[in-house]
């Protein structure tokens, strides 16, 4: 069954029914880091900003504020997608 097939299978929810999914959807904030111009020459420093930057996204792990973190091997460094509550 192709896409198209799959999505025909299921009824279209109505606008009711969206205004009542909006009552239980959670709002997320998705973040993409990318290499900065600061030089990256000294090693010892290198790894104590990479230290101190795991240690911060554990933190917000263990706050249950960070729901993903994980390395891209493209431009961009790290991603992480962050729960935050509707206001």
């Amino acid at each position: 069954m192709d896409v198209a097939e799959l999505l025909a299978s299921v009824p279209t929810p109505s606008a009711e029914d969206m205004l009542r999914r909006r009552e239980w959807a959670r709002h997320y904030t998705l973040v993409f880091l990318r290499k900065g111009p600061a030089p990256r020459t000294d090693e010892a420093r290198n790894e104590q900003l990479q230290l101190e930057h795991l240690q911060h996204l554990a933190k917000l792990q263990l706050l249950g504020k960070l729901m993903l973190c994980a390395s891209q091997r493209t431009q961009h460094r790290a991603m992480y997608r962050e729960h935050r509550p509707v206001l």
